[in-house]
């Protein structure tokens, strides 16, 4: 229920900062339709969020749902791009780092 939450903005996640931020800029520029469009938008997608979410925890599961196990080919490609986000996050290869700050300084104008 924690990671619903979070994904729906609440506070002191870091998408409610983003959030923030968004309102704090469309104030500043005096943006009042676009600051209404968004949070008529961010009240819609928490309350579905949220009636998703509380139906899935605390719903009873439908005669469909099944108590097979799991096959092996979804696991497998899951446990794939597990294996290599770990080993990005330990090393990253010269290649992918020179794309990776050449991409930067295009961003940022360096």
């Amino acid at each position: 229920m924690h990671a619903a939450l979070s994904l729906a903005g609440m506070p002191p996640f870091s998408i409610f900062i983003s959030e923030l931020m968004v309102l704090r800029a469309g104030i500043g520029h005096s943006h009042w339709i676009a600051i209404a469009i968004f949070l008529a938008m961010v009240v819609i997608i928490f309350a579905g969020l949220l009636h998703h979410v509380g139906a899935m925890v605390f719903g009873e599961p439908t005669p469909a749902a099944s108590r097979e196990p799991e096959a092996w080919s979804p696991l497998l490609g899951m446990m794939l791009l597990a294996a290599i986000m770990i080993l990005f996050g330990v090393t990253l290869p010269a290649r992918v780092d020179g794309l990776l700050r050449r991409a930067t300084e295009i961003v940022v104008g360096g």
